[in-house]
């Protein structure tokens, strides 16, 4: 079996920070949950130079920019 590089394990990492983020919790947990995702991703995206790790990470880091985007948009916590 394959060891699991340090960029996969750190994109994963983020991925459990991603989706830990649920309806009934407070907008600040939702906001520290995705900064917290958006580390994870850049990190893996640091520690590789294989383009589909890059590539997946980037994804992730873009997909959870714009739900922090989102939630900061409808959020009073910017207003």
């Amino acid at each position: 079996m394959a060891e699991t590089s340090s960029s996969v394990q750190w994109r994963l990492k983020g991925n459990k920070f991603y989706k830990s983020v649920t309806d009934h919790l407070s907008p600040v947990i939702k906001i520290s949950r995705y900064q917290e995702a958006l580390t994870c991703y850049e990190r893996a995206v640091s520690l590789t130079m294989l383009d589909d790790e890059v590539s997946s990470a980037a994804k992730n880091y873009g997909l959870t920019s714009w739900k922090l985007g989102q939630l900061a948009s409808n959020s009073c916590l910017y207003t």
